[in-house]
């Protein structure tokens, strides 16, 4: 691949031009010596008719030193006495500060497993990932940045903002030194949050897993209020940032320079074509979803089919992974894990944005019927398999998701 590279020629060292006539510089310094000592006298002679008195220059307006103040609601014992500002941190104290709070999370399933990340919410256990993370899991684990190992449930999880809420028992973890078993990362009130492009943040999660658990990377704000989709084909209000995000930072903290929780990192572009831009679910929509997630364990007016789904690469429509309904498992001809939804409402899933836009259509209702059609992969020989043509059409109720 070749190479483009831009020279800004105001940077460049420029050759010092010779006109080969020494007379004529030095009457052009002679020149520019006597006009710098005349501005020189004129503006001594300024200076006293002001400070006598003799021109009075008003009350224009004045410069002063401003600071923008960002109040945080979680300990304020860093705060300044006089002015109750929050001090900035350097990179070494915010990674102190924040580390501490982010921990590793292990989802484990039939299949295998995957690693994410994950940051405290609470003294009390609550810890605050990405839905994906924890997607199909049959059980799970935290590890914390002392290599604390304890199990884990899930909370609440909700597809349309790629946010989830595990839980530890605090009765498994040893107390550190300060006495706390867990430090709850800080929390700005969103409300009064002030976020601008170019604002210095640091991702920290554990991208690769354990092997590189408790990483920081350094960055800037590039963007604000970025529609993002996620895999269920839900689009969620997130920051996009240069700080480096890769796999296993999923869930993790994105903090800005007063070591407060401003998003939840959740994706980046991936393509050979794109470098550096990555995405945090911002922590205006986040902190009432975790909320929700910790009081009721589910965001309520979410529709579901009564079955959780992924999409597939080589067919269109999507591959059912569980069934949460009970009522789809009964019946003659019941839907089955691995099934194939390639039609709603008549319509071919072309992406998962198909199924979105009819769950969040506020024409549909608990209760009311949509229409799916079903494909079945079926043995063919020893190795192959075959998608049956139709399996059957099925008109379904929406339930609460």
């Amino acid at each position: 691949m070749s190479q483009n590279f831009y020279y800004d020629p105001y940077q460049m060292d420029q050759p010092a031009r010779s006109s080969g006539k020494k007379g004529n510089g030095l009457k052009i310094a002679a020149v520019i010596l006597s006009c710098l000592l005349f501005t020189a006298l004129v503006m001594t002679v300024f200076i006293a008719l002001v400070n006598s008195g003799v021109i009075d220059l008003g009350n224009g307006p004045q410069l002063s030193n401003t600071n923008i103040v960002v109040q945080k609601v979680v300990d304020v014992t860093e705060a300044d006495e006089n002015t109750g500002s929050i001090q900035k941190l350097s990179t070494q104290e915010i990674c102190a500060a924040v580390i501490p709070s982010v921990c590793c999370v292990l989802s484990y399933n039939s299949t295998g497993g995957s690693v994410g990340s994950g940051v405290i919410w609470s003294e009390d256990g609550y810890i605050v990932t990405n839905a994906h993370v924890v997607e199909d899991a049959q059980s799970l684990k935290a590890v914390f940045y002392d290599s604390q190992v304890v199990s884990a449930t899930l909370v609440g999880s909700d597809p349309y903002t790629d946010l989830a809420v595990i839980k530890v028992d605090t009765a498994d973890l040893t107390a550190g030194e300060d006495g706390e078993k867990l430090v709850p990362i800080a929390i700005p009130e969103t409300e009064s949050l002030q976020l601008s492009i170019g604002d210095p943040v640091v991702a920290i999660g554990n991208p690769g897993g354990l092997a590189y658990s408790s990483s920081a990377s350094f960055g800037y704000i590039s963007g604000l209020n970025r529609s993002i989709e996620t895999e269920e084909g839900y689009s969620v209000q997130c920051i996009q940032t240069d700080a480096a995000i890769n796999p296993g930072n999923s869930g993790g903290a994105l903090v800005n320079e007063f070591a407060q929780l401003i998003g939840i990192n959740s994706s980046k572009i991936a393509d050979t074509d794109f470098e550096g831009m990555g995405f945090a679910i911002d922590i205006e929509v986040a902190y009432p979803i975790i909320n929700e997630l910790i009081q009721t364990g589910k965001i309520s007016g979410r529709l579901s089919l009564g079955f959780t789904y992924s999409m597939l690469s080589s067919i269109a429509g999507v591959q059912i992974t569980e069934i949460t309904n009970p009522l789809l498992l009964s019946g003659s001809k019941p839907i089955a894990a691995g099934d194939i939804v390639t039609q709603i409402n008549g319509k071919n899933i072309t992406s998962a944005s198909v199924i979105t836009e009819v769950l969040t259509d506020p024409a549909y209702q608990v209760g009311d019927t949509v229409t799916i059609q079903v494909k079945r992969l079926v043995r063919m020989g020893l190795f192959g398999y075959s998608l049956e043509t139709v399996y059957d059409t099925y008109a379904i109720e929406l339930v609460e998701g």
